[in-house]
């Protein structure tokens, strides 16, 4: 049986560490990437069903303007992005209102990082084409 691919973007090891090993207990295939360019590299030869991408890492937009290129490219448009950050929580901004537009942004969500895995594998079971 074929597993679902995730790639996880995040400059934070730790979280990918932990992560990557909650999910593949899950049975998820899953590729990290510790910034944008590199999580560009694998994403052409990994072709992941879904991303969980930060949002600040080496650039405070870095995560957006990922997800901007991704968006605006019609063969990686339709992959479901999970935007997992400490952003809100650290500025007390809702960042809801401004990722989870169905009619832009159509399978993109906004997680607080909380280390929360149930939370987090929620919403990737929502998400998985």
């Amino acid at each position: 049986m074929k597993k679902n691919k995730i790639l996880l973007i995040d400059d934070d090891v730790d979280f990918l560490a932990s992560t990557k090993l909650f999910l593949e207990s899950r049975k998820y295939e899953v590729n990290t990437a510790i910034n944008t360019k590199i999580g560009l590299e694998v994403l052409e030869s990994f072709h992941p069903d879904l991303i969980i991408l930060d949002i600040i890492m080496d650039t405070k937009l870095e995560g957006y303007n990922f997800l901007n290129e991704l968006k605006s490219d019609p063969s990686k448009m339709k992959i479901p992005i999970i935007m997992n950050s400490n952003m809100a929580i650290a500025l007390g901004v809702n960042m809801r209102s401004a990722i989870e537009d169905v009619d832009h942004l159509p399978k993109t969500r906004f997680m607080d990082k909380s280390g929360n895995h149930k939370g987090l594998l929620k919403t990737v079971e929502e998400l998985m084409p």
